[in-house]
Parts: C-alpha cells; structure tokens; sequence
C-alpha cells in the first residue's frame, strides 16, 4: 500500500531544490556522517555517477536551520528555506539518526551532536554563522554556541531549555500524563501521535487515521537510537552550571507551551542575563500561528544590543544583523515608501500547522513573502496617484523595462477592399458591444471565402463538405468555420493596432519612453 508521506518526499526534496538546497552528505570520520542541505553555489555539478564536492564558502550570511525531535530538518523548515535563501546562506542539518546521518559511537549527548554539526559547517566552508534551534534543536543549539563561540553569531531558541534535569522531566512527563519523554515524542500509535499533536498545537488538529499511520512509518525510524538520544539529554544536577555566553540569545515562546511552559522560558532569561531577550507568542503552544514581523524581530533582536532592536519590519529593521536591510526605495511607484510583501499581507490570517516550533512557524511567512511586489490593487492604486511625468522618470531610470516593443508582427494581409468602420465615438467608460454570431447566409460566404484565401490549407477542407444552407449551432463545419474566422480575425486586430502605435510613435525607432508618454489618452 502506498505510504502517503513517503509519496511526497521527492516532491519534497524536487522543490527543495528549486529553492535554492541541495543535499550533501559529509564524511565526518569513518563510521560517522551527516547529511546537510546546502546552498547549490556551493557545490559544484558533478559528472554523471559521480557524488558533488564542495568548490566554495558561502558568500552571503549565513543561517544554520536546526530542527526538533519529531522530524528531520528538511520537513521541519520546509516554508522557510525558499524565501531565505534569495539573500543569505541557508544550511539545514539533519542530526544523528535522523534523515540519513548516523554515527558508530556509543555516545548519545547534544554535545556529540554539536561537535558533529560544528565539524560539518566547517567541511562545507563555515566559518560563522546564526544558529535557529527549535525543541531538542535549540539544546544542541546551546551546546554549540557554548563550545564555537567563535562560530556562532547568535542564537534564538523556542521551545527549548538550557539542560533536562531530572527534576524538569520528571515534573512535566507527571503534568502530561507520560510515563517517560519517549512514550510522548516517539509515539508508536495513531493514539499516540494524536496526543502529541494535540499538546503541541494550540488548535485541535484532524487527519484521517491512514495518515497519521503513514507519518509514524516515514518520520520516526531509528526507535533504539533515539531513545537513546532522549535518556542522553537527563542529567542528575538539579541546578546545572549556567555557561557565560557572549553571543545574543532570543528566546521566542508561545505562552500555551504545555511541554516548557513559559514560566522555564522566563528563569531561564533571567540566569542568561543581559545578553539574552524574550518574546512571548499569545494563543500560541508549540505550534506557532502569529504574524510575520516576529520573525525578523527575533533575529533581529538576537544580534543587535538596545532599543533598536524593537524596530518592526514595517519600519525597515535590519534582518539577520547588518548585512541586509530593508530600506525606503527613492524612485519607482514606492518612492518615500517601505516596499509591501504579500507576507506583510497575508500571514496575519493564514494558519500553519506543523511539528514546527513558535519561531520556526513564525519563519513559515519569510517562505511566503515575496518582497518583488504587492498584490495588483495595491499597484493600482499607488500608481493611480503618479503623474505622468513621474512615471516616465520611472520607466527611463529602471533598465529592466524595455524602451523598444518586445515582438514583430508577421507581414499584416488585407481583410477586404471595404473601408474600415468609424471609430467609437462613445465614452471611454462604455463597454464594446459583443458581435453577433454568423446568422446569415451572407456571412457565412463572406468567412468561407476568407478562410480560403488566407490560408489555403484550409481550401481542401471546404470543399469537401457542403456549405450549409442556414445556421445551425449543430453542424460541425459552420462550428469550425467560426471559430477559425474569429481566431483570424483577433490575429488582425492585433497586428492592425501594433501598426498603428508605430504609426503614433512615428516608426519602431521612435518607440522609446518619453515619445511613449507624450500621447494622449485619445491617442492610446
């Protein structure tokens, strides 16, 4: 039987790759590897039957994606890595035993994760990066911001705390009703998984059975390995040691989160100190479903120290540091403006549900932003307040727009010696009348003697059906007839207002944009 999940991963993986990733695996050591998803400038295209090798760092900043415990990398930030990875450097690890990385050693802790991720970004030319880490992905985050300072920029953590004691887990697998954490986050029923989702999402969630059978197959494989992996993340100290870390830290929280409530959220800023900020997320749990500018302030704020780091995007607030920012624009239909997105638009409204933590979700509108252009009735009617000046000035200083018609009309024949009809002399506001369908037995000699001498193809095929005697919306041939006449006569029209634009212009040379903005309306 067809395992659905699975269906969609070369989907998945196909489109993933459109965005802009690709997969590669790295080769730690013998008998330990890790799977990434990199950035495709970085790789060079192998030959055939040969495996891709790294040919260069990655040139724009860069963005370490690290997923939670109930999926792998590439299914947990899915939204994200099209929209990221158009202006910065995205690299989605897959952790040991998950999504194909595995390891021979008998060591289980986040720190041999975060020595095997170090060791991997540094293979793929890394030198330093932001670490986003959601659930078990944000305690490797820790672990690796401690041990790479060097190599991690700053951090931003939901969902997520400092060290598993026993005293956490044993507080909350009791409050959620667990015998123990792989009973809650590996669950090996439909019944399971369904109480996991439903303590994850803020929302009740509905699949069919079959579905949640098949994601039980497809994401939670390697079942030793990883409860292994969850009894190495305890440790007996009831208060451990709080590391000094020099890098901004973000902690980005739904206030509904039944796993770490916020309460663990909040003491965990204030043994942090300064260096670290908070964010709580309302009606939210582990499953994130706010706005998009959460998720440029948390970056944003991760990196940069004071009150500036409130600003929202809407006000041009710098993304992932000082390298990007979102400036006003001096020319164009946005000139004095801050350029809208559809996700400035759209996420407010727009529900996600996933395995994906606050943060990760509130990432999931930077995959639907599109920061080219807004929808066409905010084009409109900013462009209906510009003056026709203004808009010439626009189209002479954008290059991207061609001063010259992009086409070249085929040699225009003829339709008949008649003179051509008045123009309209009706209002601009008047809607052209529909024409009438062929009725007579007139027009019906008129379209056939057209369709034969403009395309004597078609002279053969006339003759050898009678013409019919009066209409009759079920003969076939008078159907075709018709529909080939109008088809011909919409080609003509087009090449007839084509000639007389260049007619206006005063020849094809004199298509260029100030000639173009000097006609008037009637004109047009």
């Amino acid at each position: 039987m067809v395992n659905w999940v699975a269906l969609q991963r070369p989907l998945l993986h196909g489109l993933m790759k459109m965005a802009g990733v690709r997969p590669y695996t790295v080769e730690l050591e013998p008998g330990t590897s890790m799977n990434f998803w990199v950035p495709n400038e970085t790789l060079d295209k192998p030959k055939k039957g040969q495996k891709p090798t790294v040919k260069a760092s990655p040139t724009k900043p860069v963005v370490v994606l690290v997923h939670g415990f109930a999926a792998e990398g590439i299914v947990t930030w899915q939204f994200q890595i099209g929209a990221l990875s158009k202006k910065y450097s995205v690299y989605v690890p897959d952790l040991l035993f998950f999504g194909g990385s595995a390891t021979d050693k008998a060591d289980r802790s986040p720190t041999l994760q975060a020595e095997c991720l170090a060791a991997g970004l540094r293979k793929l030319g890394v030198e330093r990066c932001t670490v986003v880490g959601f659930s078990y992905g944000g305690m490797v985050g820790f672990k690796l911001a401690e041990l790479y300072p060097d190599m991690v920029r700053a951090l931003v953590v939901s969902g997520s705390i400092l060290a598993m004691t026993c005293s956490v887990s044993d507080e909350t697998m009791e409050r959620l009703g667990c015998g123990s954490s792989s009973e809650l986050l590996l669950p090996s029923s439909v019944k399971g998984l369904k109480n996991l989702l439903s303590i994850a999402a803020h929302k009740k969630l509905y699949f069919p059975d079959r579905l949640h059978k098949d994601f039980l197959e497809v994401m939670f494989t390697n079942r030793k390995e990883r409860e292994e992996l969850l009894e190495g993340l305890v440790i007996d100290t009831k208060d451990p040691t709080i590391p000094k870390f020099p890098q901004r830290i973000h902690l980005l929280w739904g206030e509904n989160d039944q796993i770490f409530q916020q309460e663990l959220a909040h003491n965990m800023k204030e043994q942090l100190g300064e260096n670290a900020t908070f964010e709580g997320i309302k009606k939210a749990e582990r499953v994130k479903d706010r706005a998009y500018k959460l998720s440029h302030n948390c970056l944003y704020r991760a990196e940069n120290p004071g009150p500036e780091a409130q600003i929202k995007f809407q006000t041009g607030s710098e993304i992932f540091g000082s390298e990007s920012r979102v400036d006003q624009v001096d020319h164009g239909p946005y000139a004095g403006h801050y350029p809208p997105t559809r996700g400035y638009y759209d996420t407010f409204s727009r529900k996600v549900v996933s395995e994906n933590n606050d943060f990760s979700l509130s990432l999931y509108s930077l995959g639907r932003a599109n920061t080219d252009w807004p929808p066409p009735t905010i084009i409109a009617t900013i462009m209906a307040k510009r003056s026709k000046a203004q808009i010439q000035t626009e189209i002479s200083q954008n290059p991207s727009i061609s001063p010259k018609i992009p086409f070249r009309p085929r040699k225009i024949l003829k339709l008949s010696n008649t003179p051509t009809t008045k123009p309209l002399t009706s209002s601009s506001s008047t809607l052209p009348k529909t024409l009438n369908p062929l009725t007579s037995q007139s027009e019906v000699d008129l379209a056939l003697q057209h369709l034969r001498s403009s395309d004597p193809n078609l002279t053969a095929l006339i003759d050898s059906y009678s013409p019919p005697s009066s209409f009759d919306s079920g003969r076939p041939f008078l159907s075709l007839a018709r529909s080939i006449l109008y088809q011909q006569l919409a080609t003509k029209a087009a090449q007839s207002i084509y000639t007389r634009f260049i007619s206006l212009c005063g020849g094809e040379e004199s298509v260029v944009a100030d000639v173009v903005a000097s006609l008037s309306a009637q004109q047009l």
